[in-house]
């Protein structure tokens, strides 16, 4: 599983630092609940969601080869 945190906003992935991309598996990975929670704190980051989900590196993986057999 991996901790993400989410703009609740744009639906972006936190990548870091201010930095947020559209698919989680960019996201960084804070591991623990209260890792995310205190990171939250204290950069006072607004209209964000922690979210726990499956491994997103999996799942980019996945998508990788689904689009790898279309094109071929």
């Amino acid at each position: 599983m991996a901790i993400l945190l989410r703009s609740t906003r744009t639906g972006f992935f936190y990548v870091g630092y201010n930095r947020w991309r559209v698919y989680p598996d960019e996201a960084f990975d804070f591991h623990t609940l209260e890792q995310a929670d205190e990171w939250v704190r204290t950069m006072q980051l607004d209209d964000v969601e922690i979210v726990q989900m499956p491994n997103p590196r999996k799942l980019a993986q996945a998508r990788t080869r689904s689009r790898a057999r279309r094109a071929a």
